[in-house]
């Protein structure tokens, strides 16, 4: 039996374009071609483009994919449709008689009606598709009564869509379990990327790709926000201003919102939404404490009811966030009616903040509850901490926005000091300081004095350090002023440590820092701690002492490690001087990301020199040289760095002095001799001859004139008190080449034994992979070194060492050449600028390629590149 059908309703009139969304049509179209009845659920707040989507589908989607297909359009708020009654419209599109009137039996009344409906359905051999909009406003329990019947006794070729601002009440799981049922939720309907773009653009403003992110954030694609916010940016002459508005919620976007979404809600549960508004983000257990005193409403209900928020999990617990406009919104709200309410909800997240440990998220509402004595009891508490975290211009930011008193208080202002210096910023910190010095201790109604002169004290030694004015300027008071705070005094110590260590007071530098390291222990600050460690390490690489490097290295970065804090500047500095450490022993390293000791930080560069530099990058070039592709380039960069550490006065010159036999090998590699030699006078200036010096001055002589070589190192071979393992084994490998280069085998087989001997305790590899000459020396002697035999296999072993000595030995007039080759003259042009024939330059030539086993010029220069010839 053939039904006809009544003609097709008319769809909603939208006004506009609609913006295709081809992604969302797929899940409708999959809908409509399934075996059974499907239903499709869009539960998003208002103006987020339920019906647009719907409308278009069928308008411009629907025709196409299924051509035969037949909808039915019912919008509950049209007050034709029975009075937001579904059974009444639906029995009118199909033309389906209700039953008569007085009879009693609710269920035989709503079998009767589905089961006629669902006949007249079946009966169509064509797809049905039957929409019903504003489906939220069903309300009447006999109603949904109706449609959960209707859904699960729906034929295979019917497709029902409701549309509302959230779920009517109805058992959905049985749907879900049945595979019947398609969600599309808020998200799914949100504008994002380049249909953003699309979607503002035609509604009049065309956003560059920074405002359209700033825009999206703000409206998190919401299409009725995104078009108010897209006219109310068109209308207005400054761009800029107007972008900085929409984060304060202007008018049209705060009417639409109350209207909308606020007026919806009711007044307790609005209350209970406000009060969550106040947090960023907030967990559950949060929004219990914040509903203290209130009806015991819970975030479900605001979930239930597609209050717009978004969860994520972080650390095992799911964080809510309410839309970021409506947060705005409510706040506005909160501030303008009642603003007694609102210091109270941000003491109570302000509490809750604090109790479980995020004081950092427990600072805007410590400011914003106007109460002093939490706000200097927080500062007391937490402000030194959240200043070594990097979190200073977020603290003293707040207080400005608050117009706090406290802002003029001496601990802030040696708050300021520290900030500055930890954000490696001198200048700024000197100013600080000299106001600090204006202010009276005793003014202070947050601390005792006793920090504020141990903060200025700490503060004053890292400036004279850093800015170059010279430890000769800080004057060291006696006895050093202690506060009886120990985080305070672990970074007293720590600082006023390294400007001795600085001044070359080893000892007294030491002790502070060991002092200082003690106290960071107990003091709950693991960054303290970290730094603390790491100074440590510093300190033993001063002293040569490669045990207690690596051990107090290993713990700086087993700290950081275990703090999240491997990634920060405290982190990354531990990282570094354990992959020193790790270097020294012939390990592979990892090297990390450049940064600064904290506070050591800047290191000015001299007025006519090259760019400042720091310790860490020195460590990290010095690291990273094995694997460089071009070694020449990174030999340069090594060499620069370490020129600006040597005049740059805030720095360690003792631990400078000690990386310079490492950096001479280098440069001596890449065969940059005079670089080598300049340097090593520069230092030499700068810091005396110590042992360092000499033996930088030894490796220069030692390919050349080997018997000056031995003469200089002679006195370090004897003087073993006062000479560190490094500098000893260096001398003896220099002593061995010497010997060997002078043809006195069993003298240097008796040096080596010397220097395998001094080397093995610690596991010294380093110096054997970095001096010319050893590898043939190992391999003349390997089998005759008696205990030490196994230690020398393992160095010969060492793939760094069969690099060094696979690159190939040129004669003068072969580098000469080679330095030649990229300039893409031809034979007779190097000939013609040489000097030379075009036959002894061809020679010359087929040397090079043999030597580099390379084919063509082009392979001859990379190869070169690669070895540091170049």
């Amino acid at each position: 039996m053939t039904v006809e059908s009544p003609p097709l309703p008319a769809l909603p009139e939208l006004g506009f374009m609609p913006i295709a969304r081809p992604e969302l049509y797929v899940r409708l179209d999959n809908a409509v071609t399934s075996p059974v009845a499907r239903v499709i659920t869009i539960s998003a707040p208002a103006g987020t483009g339920k019906t647009v989507l719907v409308a278009d589908w069928l308008d411009r989607r629907l025709g196409r994919t299924h051509p035969n297909a037949e909808y039915y359009w019912v919008t509950i708020a049209d007050p034709a449709a029975a009075h937001h009654d579904p059974r009444a419209a639906l029995s009118a599109c199909f033309g389906v008689g209700l039953p008569r009137a007085g009879r009693h039996d609710h269920t035989d009344d709503t079998e009767y009606t589905v089961a006629h409906i669902v006949s007249r359905l079946a009966a169509r051999d064509r797809p049905v598709v039957v929409v019903i909009d504003n489906a939220h406003l069903i309300s009447d329990p006999t109603a949904i009564d109706f449609l959960e019947c209707f859904l699960a006794a729906a034929p295979p070729n019917t497709t029902m869509v409701l549309a509302g601002r959230h779920d009517l009440p109805l058992r959905w799981h049985l749907l879900d379990l049945d595979g019947r049922l398609t969600r599309v939720r808020a998200p799914d309907l949100a504008f994002t990327g380049l249909r953003a773009g699309q979607f503002t653009r035609r509604h009049g403003c065309a956003l560059s790709e920074a405002e359209l992110t700033t825009v999206l954030r703000l409206t998190r694609g919401w299409a009725a926000l995104l078009r108010l916010a897209a006219l109310h940016l068109g209308t207005q002459p400054d761009r800029a201003a107007a972008l900085a508005e929409l984060a304060s919620v202007p008018p049209p976007l705060a009417d639409f919102l109350a209207a909308e979404v606020v007026a919806t809600l009711p007044e307790s549960l609005l209350r209970f939404a406000i009060g969550l508004s106040v947090p960023v983000a907030f967990t559950r257990s949060l929004a219990v404490r914040l509903r203290a005193g209130e009806p015991p409403h819970s975030i479900d209900e605001l979930v239930g009811l597609e209050l717009p928020m978004t969860g994520t999990v972080r650390d095992g617990e799911v964080w809510y966030t309410l839309h970021p406009l409506l947060r705005a919104h409510l706040l506005n709200r909160l501030y303008r009616s009642d603003i007694e309410w609102s210091y109270t909800l941000h003491r109570h997240t302000a509490d809750w903040y604090l109790a479980a440990g995020l004081p950092r998220e427990a600072l805007p509402h410590v400011v914003r509850a106007s109460d002093t004595e939490l706000l200097a009891w927080f500062l007391r508490e937490h402000a030194f901490r959240l200043v070594l975290d990097g979190h200073g211009p977020m603290l003293f930011e707040h207080l400005e926005q608050a117009g706090s008193i406290s802002l003029n208080d001496p601990f802030v202002w040696a708050l300021r000091v520290l900030d500055a210096l930890e954000h490696d910023d001198a200048d700024k910190a000197t100013t600080y300081l000299d106001v600090l010095a204006l202010r009276p201790r005793e003014s202070g109604r947050i601390v005792p004095a006793g920090w504020i002169d141990s903060l200025y004290l700490a503060a004053w030694a890292a400036i004279t350090r850093v800015t170059g004015t010279g430890p000769s300027e800080f004057q060291l008071p006696e006895p050093i002023p202690e506060s009886g705070h120990a985080p305070i005094d672990a970074y007293s110590a720590g600082e006023i440590g390294m400007a001795l260590l600085a001044d070359g007071e080893d000892t007294e530098g030491e002790g502070l820092l060991r002092r200082g390291a003690a106290l960071a222990e107990s003091s709950a600050i693991p960054r303290l701690h970290v730094r603390a460690a790491t100074r440590l390490a510093i300190t033993a690489a001063i002293r040569d002492e490669p045990g207690p490097m690596r051990e107090q290295a290993g713990l700086a970065v087993d700290l950081a490690e275990r703090h999240g804090l491997r990634d920060c500047a405290d982190g990354i500095a531990a990282r570094t001087v354990e992959a020193f450490a790790a270097y020294l022993r012939g390990g592979h390293t990892t090297v990390p990301t450049t940064a600064s000791f904290p506070v050591i930080q800047r290191i000015p560069a001299p007025p006519d020199g090259p760019a400042a530099a720091r310790i860490t990058d020195i460590l990290a070039e010095l690291l990273a040289f094995d694997d460089s592709p071009d070694k020449r380039r990174a030999a340069e960069r090594l060499r620069r760095s370490a020129v600006v550490l040597l005049r740059g006065p805030s720095s360690l010159p003792a631990l400078t002095g000690r990386l310079l036999p490492h950096v001479v090998p280098i440069l001596l590699e890449v065969r940059a001799v005079d670089s080598a030699r300049l340097l090593t006078d520069e230092a030499g200036s700068r810091l005396g001859r110590t042992a360092e010096i000499v033996l930088a001055e030894a490796l220069l002589e030692l390919a050349n004139r080997p018997r000056v070589a031995r003469g200089l190192v002679a006195p370090l071979r004897v003087d073993i008190e006062t000479v560190r393992p490094q500098t000893v084994v260096t001398a003896w490998l220099v002593e061995g080449v010497a010997l060997a280069a002078l043809r006195n085998r069993s003298a240097a087989r008796d040096a080596l034994e010397h220097a395998l001997g001094d080397a093995a305790p610690d596991q010294l590899v380093r110096p054997f992979l970095d001096m010319p000459g050893a590898v043939a020396l190992l391999d003349d002697h390997i089998g005759t070194l008696g205990p030490h035999d196994d230690f020398a296999q393992r160095i010969r072993r060492h793939p760094r060492l069969r690099r060094i000595a696979a690159q190939p030995r040129l004669t003068p007039m072969e580098l000469t050449v080679l330095e030649q080759m990229p300039s893409g003259r031809t034979a007779a042009q190097m000939a013609a600028n040489l000097g030379i024939s075009v036959n002894t330059v061809k020679t010359h030539l087929r040397s090079l390629y043999a030597k580099f086993d390379a084919g063509s010029r082009a392979q001859a220069v990379e190869s070169a590149r690669r070895s540091g010839l170049l």
